[in-house]
């Protein structure tokens, strides 16, 4: 189960970098309750357990990034339209990469 505090230490480190908390992933629903403390969308089912974090938009898109939430630190990183009609689609293709990677590893 993933620990409240793990992804308070995790957001803290991000907001120092200018980075927003925006969505919470979890595969399964034990997992929610904790991440429901944080006032953010938290989907249940998704295929690897992580947090979405994004950056003020900038020339070319904006950025977010998957980091994992996992004993090892990984993240990935993707440009997006969040206006987009395939904007979910995105986000959730990044998920499965990162699912699959960590598969991979363990």
């Amino acid at each position: 189960m993933i620990a409240a505090s793990t992804i308070a230490a995790i957001t803290g480190q991000y907001t120092e970098h200018g980075w927003i908390l925006r969505r919470i992933v979890i595969i399964d629903a034990m997992s929610a309750d904790i991440a429901s403390d944080f006032e953010v969308d938290v989907q249940t089912g998704a295929p690897v357990n992580g947090m979405w974090f994004s950056r003020p938009p900038q020339p070319g898109g904006e950025v977010w990034e998957l980091r994992y939430l996992g004993t090892t630190q990984f993240a990935l990183v993707e440009h997006v339209d969040e206006t987009g009609p395939d904007f979910l689609a995105k986000l959730r293709s990044v998920e499965e990469r990162l699912a699959a990677i960590v598969a991979a590893r363990e």
